[in-house]
């Protein structure tokens, strides 16, 4: 990678050679420079860096990224920055191609985080109360294994994953139902049931009657 490239988020200043140097590997301690390697010149508290800038050329380094001007010519490209520290951060995401930003990150709060995860979990299955979701594709929503998530649920809300989604489906089906703008078999396909058969046998378990009944005693109560 061409040494431009590798510098591209960092503010710095060329004080010679060239920002086209090819850069082959990045070290900050000179006993692992080898030829093309970008040594960056770190302030610690033991030692410092730049007494080792003439280790690192001699090494084979095409290029040195300082925070002050070498007191004579390295023969090797030398570019200046105010931190090289926070330099070598920059260099290192773009040497990596950025993998920070293809990571998702997930915040737990709590003590083992378990209301969070399990609210996490809820809204993924509000986002898909139409059509279905596996959990598979919960897993890789929010990158926990299975069977942490289903325990952590279960531990959270009493009762599994599946069975609250179904509750959650029969629930939007109840008000579906009482608007009487789709029939029972299109609320039964809107919200992913394999069948019209399966759909009203769930709806009887939780609610205790049939969709067609609840329909009819919806009408009852409102002649009332």
């Amino acid at each position: 990678m061409k040494l431009k490239d590798l510098l591209k988020d960092v503010t710095s200043s060329c004080l010679s050679g060239s920002m086209e140097t090819e850069v082959t590997s990045i070290a900050y301690d000179s006993r692992k420079v080898s030829e093309g390697t970008l040594f960056v010149c770190l302030r610690g508290f033991a030692t410092d860096g730049h007494k080792y800038m003439d280790d690192a050329v001699k090494a084979g380094a095409a290029a040195i990224l300082a925070e002050e001007d070498p007191d004579h010519h390295t023969g090797v490209t030398v570019v200046k920055t105010d931190d090289t520290r926070k330099a070598l951060a920059f260099i290192s995401a773009r040497w990596f191609g950025h993998p920070a930003e293809k990571m998702t990150m997930i915040g737990l709060t709590g003590t083992k985080g378990k209301t969070t995860v399990a609210h996490m979990i809820k809204k993924i299955l509000e986002e898909n109360i139409y059509g279905n979701i596996t959990l598979d594709e919960i897993c890789s929503h929010i990158n926990f294994s299975k069977s942490y998530i289903k325990s952590t649920f279960k531990k959270a809300t009493g009762c599994g994953i599946h069975q609250m989604y179904v509750q959650m489906k029969i629930s939007l089906s109840e008000r579906l139902l009482s608007e009487e703008i789709y029939s029972v078999s299109e609320i039964s396909e809107k919200l992913g049931f394999s069948s019209i058969h399966h759909f009203s046998r769930a709806f009887k378990q939780a609610v205790g009657m049939p969709p067609t009944a609840y329909v009819k005693s919806v009408r009852r109560r409102a002649l009332l």
